[in-house]
């Protein structure tokens, strides 16, 4: 078995406002650029043979990187563009201001598209612009509007009044813009025409007829190329709002599918086009973009290549020193078929070819997934005699989707070095490198038992079905048994590693399940694993305290990475675990963090000797001879029963005590702790279920505050106790932890 030792890069959100954002992979900041610098290939040329977000070749070369992208589709090609350019914004909205400048029947389009989207106000009765109008699914007519009046402050949700529904009528037959629609895209065959018609029910007349307006006007307005540029990139703005994929009330989440909601919202378009230049993110500097076989000079751009040009030849055959950076898209047919849609209405019909294939296909499996990153990775050419190093990040992935990500890269001749991913985040960072042998092994003949022996050697953590699934994908394709050939992919082949993955267990002595009362599906861990680990969640717990004390002050991101270097491949914690530990010791302040006053170790040696003393003085009052060798004890004084034993821990390190055999059966087991680690023992009670079991049955968890209080009460009696031990839970609510990042 290869080891797993890739380090899971932490990025921060990209978060903020960017075209598209909905449809489009996310690219967590400095992820890709921090592999770059950390393994010194800033001089390399960075190509990205799938460009899936154009938001990374900018992000790339806002660093000074040398970017190869492809442009496979004509609408990220032309966000990249625009984004490339110096004061973008201010020129999308100067082309547009001489769109609705421009006539039309005698009046400017500003005039035209005013009184489409007009509404009266509810409080003062004025003509205002509507921001949108709510619909229901299949309904003939809108049943309300939302706006804000600029005139009287009225704002929020409203009835649909008698005159918005006469507005909407008196535009006429708009279904005739429908055709015209579906002409500019030029579909051909039944299959591609049903495809575009299922766009277009996204669709509703009146943004079509806006639509069509302003696509048709773009073919005759007289503007330079460059200023058609902006203008095509604010029409692009324009369609992405007219479609009808938006929830209303409005929520954030990627549109997949072309499924219209059961309510929604008609935006209105003409605010779209007015404020077109404001939905971008900000550019440090203007980057030059150049077209192959002009590479960017040394102080970093961009250069588009044609991917149909890289599969006749190779193009790239001269250039040695090379790195591939790109991000692995979760499929997704609502923005392929929409973007052929598009790019028809925004260049015409030749424009829809290197994406017609999107409107040939409606379902996107892992196979075709296989299929089509293989065809990506393979036109590159690109041999073990080739120095290369790859790097991708797949967010939103699925172990079917992963299991298809890895048959491509094996079978197009790549081996996996590494990968890790986080659950929560959903996004797994991987790294290949040509592959210099192929292996006659695969998958259906590997030792499937040794590779889940492997995957659960670190067996005290127990984990679900998709997280055993990922862990023997991502090893079965370090040890070279996904794929070794496109022909050896079959459709079937998921279907029958996951079955054998559920027999394994089934049939497994090895293998204990568990579930938890409360908690969704089973768990599972290596019973037979090795006993001197301990769980995650405590070496994690140690790592932080032992950063924190070495460092006056650190950053939170600092701390995730330096834990990703410590536990790497499929031991990477959840960000949220280590926010919790930073939680629990620390205080932070714009996300720098440092340990607290009283956690240092004179402070807490202090509390345990207060705590140490407080039970004594307990146990005495109490009428019990009191112990302490090593931990404290309660006994009987006439028969020497123990009857309490008390563990006192300024850490929650205590796996050892929950495991270990018991010396006093009936005695009652205490584990005393302090108050702040509340945090993170609620997430290791809802995390491990064998932890969550051994704590109910055997154990009071108490807080060093809780034992203080007892201490301080002048009468005690047996009883008092007994009803005070747990009326301080160890979490009654789950408290705010730290922004995640």
């Amino acid at each position: 078995m290869r080891d797993n030792e890739f380090a899971y890069i932490p990025g921060k959100s990209s978060g903020g406002d960017f075209p598209l954002r909905n449809f489009l992979p996310p690219i967590p900041e400095h992820d890709l650029s921090t592999w770059v610098s950390e393994n010194q290939l800033a001089d390399r040329l960075l190509i990205d043979p799938i460009s899936a977000n154009p938001v990374l070749p900018i992000k790339l070369a806002q660093r000074g990187y040398r970017v190869l992208a492809s442009r496979s589709n004509p609408i990220n090609w032309l966000l990249t563009e625009v984004m490339s350019e110096p004061d973008f914004q201010k020129s999308i909205s100067s082309a547009v201001n001489i769109l609705l400048i421009s006539r039309r029947n005698d009046q400017t389009l500003e005039d035209t598209f005013s009184q489409i989207y007009q509404t009266a106000c509810v409080g003062c009765e004025k003509k205002i612009q509507a921001q949108g109008f709510i619909w229901e699914k299949d309904g003939q007519y809108p049943i309300g509007k939302i706006y804000t009046c600029p005139k009287c402050g009225d704002s929020g949700e409203r009835d649909i009044a008698k005159e918005d529904i006469e507005n909407l009528d008196n535009l006429g037959n708009l279904h005739i813009y429908h055709g015209r629609a579906m002409q500019m895209v030029g579909a051909k065959e039944k299959y591609e025409k049903d495809s575009v018609l299922d766009a277009l029910a996204c669709y509703l007349p009146r943004a079509l007829y806006v639509c069509m307006i302003l696509a048709n006007r773009l073919r005759t307005i007289e503007l330079d190329k460059h200023s058609k540029k902006f203008l095509r990139a604010a029409l692009l703005l324009v369609f992405n709002d007219a479609h009808t994929l938006r929830h209303w009330p409005d929520r954030d989440y990627r549109f997949l599918q072309l499924t219209v909601p059961q309510r929604y919202l008609e935006k209105n378009l003409y605010l779209s086009l007015l404020n077109a230049h404001q939905h971008w993110p900000s550019g440090d500097h203007p980057i030059p973009v150049t077209y192959w076989p002009k590479i960017p000079g040394k102080d970093g751009g961009i250069c588009f290549f044609q991917s149909r040009l890289a599969r006749k030849s190779d193009i790239f055959h001269e250039l040695n020193n090379l790195a591939i950076t790109t991000v692995f898209p979760r499929p997704g047919r609502a923005y392929w078929t929409l973007s052929a849609l598009w790019a028809g209405w925004l260049w015409g019909k030749n424009a829809v070819k290197p994406i017609r294939s999107a409107l040939q296909r409606r379902r996107y499996d892992w196979f075709w997934y296989a299929k089509a990153i293989n065809k990506s990775f393979s036109r590159l050419q690109i041999t073990e005699k080739t120095s290369v190093r790859i790097f991708g990040i797949f967010p939103y992935f699925t172990p079917n989707l992963l299991f298809g990500l890895f048959a491509g890269m094996d079978s197009a001749g790549f081996q996996l070095q590494g990968a890790a991913y986080r659950e929560s985040k959903k996004l797994l960072q991987a790294e290949w490198s040509p592959a210099s042998v192929n292996n006659s092994e695969n998958t259906e003949n590997g030792d499937l038992e040794k590779t889940i022996r492997y995957c659960l050697r670190w067996g005290v953590d127990p984990v679900n079905f998709q997280e055993l699934l990922m862990s023997v994908i991502i090893q079965s394709s370090l040890d070279g048994k996904i794929a070794n050939h496109i022909s050896d992919i079959e459709e079937s082949a998921f279907s029958r590693f996951n079955n054998r993955l559920k027999n394994a267990i089934d049939k497994s002595n090895y293998i204990q399940a568990i579930s938890q009362e409360g908690s969704p599906g089973t768990q599972y861990y290596n019973q037979s694993a090795a006993k001197d680990h301990k769980p995650m969640a405590e070496e994690i717990e140690r790592f932080v305290l032992q950063v924190l004390r070495n460092s006056l002050e650190i950053s939170t991101h600092a701390v995730d990475r330096l834990v990703c270097n410590r536990f790497t491949g499929n031991l990477t914690p959840d960000q949220e675990l280590v926010y919790i530990i930073l939680d629990t010791y620390a205080d932070r302040e714009d996300h720098v963090v440092h340990l607290r006053e009283n956690e240092s170790d004179l402070r807490r040696k202090k509390d345990r000797e207060e705590i140490s003393s407080c039970l004594h003085n307990l146990g005495e009052k109490l009428g019990f001879a009191v112990y302490q060798d090593p931990h404290i004890t309660w006994a009987e004084k006439s028969t020497h029963t123990v009857i309490s034993e008390f563990f006192i821990s300024n850490t929650l390190a205590f796996s050892g005590l929950l495991a270990a055999p018991r010396v006093h059966e009936k005695a009652q087991r205490f584990f005393i702790y302090p108050g702040s680690r509340a945090g993170l023992l609620f997430y290791r009670l809802q995390h491990d279920p064998r932890m969550a079991a051994a704590v109910r049955e055997n154990w009071h968890l108490i807080k060093y505050r809780h034992i203080r209080r007892i201490a301080e009460r002048e009468v005690l009696s047996l009883s008092t106790w007994q009803e005070l031990i747990d009326s301080d839970p160890p979490l009654r609510e789950p408290p705010a932890q730290m922004q995640i990042m």
